[in-house]
């Protein structure tokens, strides 16, 4: 008899269901109706739920590497996959060597009860390349909540990004991201924030970095940073100088047609582009300075026969 259970035989298996105490009784008779009885309890312990985080999981050697665990149990086995292990639930270990190392740790309780997680280190060459592909307004009860739609272009996953965003600048908040991004995957992530109508006339901006990755710099920053606007109005959101180039965000109220010409303050007309087709809302453009000396310039912008001007300085 096994949890009121019955079985006949001399050997028998039964799975018991879950931890606790159980009480077994063993009822024996012989060919003359001899009797007897044995009883013994049986104790079944729970086994440990093994499970690892190892920051960071990507680098170049040397990495140092933490490895840590919220197993619960009495002994932890670490094997960092470099013929080196480790005894402890939070380690470090050094890898010096390109490869990708499969680590496995084991966690055991007094009861010799045991389990097992599975993780990998890749010291190999990567490419970071997070872009922001849009904000999105989610109508929330009269209120707007923005939400990025972020894509991971890396040859490698991210687990951590820090998302800097504000009015008409990405400084005034910030908000950490703690998830895993794998490759190639796309994210929905909404911004805790909402915007009222007083807010409909601004440019919001955001700018992401990724926060676990050691000695290495996302090879397309222009990527990293986005604004959008809930406006129609046409308007210069932002104009400013990087890598001899002039970076025009400006928002547009429909799909239109834009050209753009650099004049210096003499009226000489220094740079013409061509007619660009414009899509609805906050539109990005490169304008090439390398060719400008230092002084002061205006930025013409004719949109479907509007035009906007703008001063700059090099």
């Amino acid at each position: 008899n096994i949890n009121n259970e019955f079985f006949y035989g001399k050997n028998i298996e039964y799975l018991f269901p879950d931890t606790g105490s159980y009480e077994v009784f063993l009822y024996t008779v012989n060919d003359y109706g001899c009797s007897d009885t044995a009883q013994m309890d049986v104790i079944v312990h729970s086994t440990p739920a093994a499970m690892m985080s190892i920051d960071p999981e990507y680098g170049n050697p040397p990495l140092e590497v933490s490895f840590s665990t919220n197993s619960t149990g009495t002994n932890y086995f670490w094997d960092f996959g470099d013929l080196n292990s480790e005894i402890g639930s939070n380690v470090f270990h050094v890898y010096n060597n390109e490869g990708i190392y499969n680590v496995f740790l084991v966690v055991s309780n007094e009861y010799t009860c045991s389990d097992t997680a599975y993780g990998t280190v890749s010291l190999l060459p990567s490419v970071l390349d997070l872009q922001i592909l849009a904000i999105d307004f989610i109508d929330s009860i009269s209120l707007w909540q923005p939400q990025l739609i972020i894509y991971n272009n890396s040859t490698r996953p991210v687990k951590k990004m820090q998302i800097d965003f504000g009015f008409d600048n990405f400084n005034e908040f910030v908000y950490l991201w703690n998830q895993r991004l794998e490759i190639g995957q796309i994210e929905r992530i909404k911004l805790p924030l909402l915007l009222n109508s007083n807010d409909k006339q601004s440019s919001f901006c955001t700018k992401i970095t990724a926060i676990d990755v050691i000695d290495q710099n996302d090879v397309s920053i222009d990527d990293n940073f986005l604004c959008a606007s809930l406006s129609d109005s046409l308007y210069i959101m932002k104009l400013f100088n990087n890598d001899n180039y002039l970076n025009l965000w400006i928002n547009t109220p429909s799909e239109g047609r834009l050209s753009c010409k650099v004049v210096n303050i003499l009226g000489q007309t220094l740079f013409s582009s061509d007619v660009i087709d414009t899509s609805v809302g906050m539109n990005k453009y490169k304008i090439p300075t390398n060719n400008l000396s230092t002084g002061i310039y205006i930025l013409q912008i004719n949109y479907d026969d509007k035009i906007l001007t703008r001063i700059f300085y090099l």
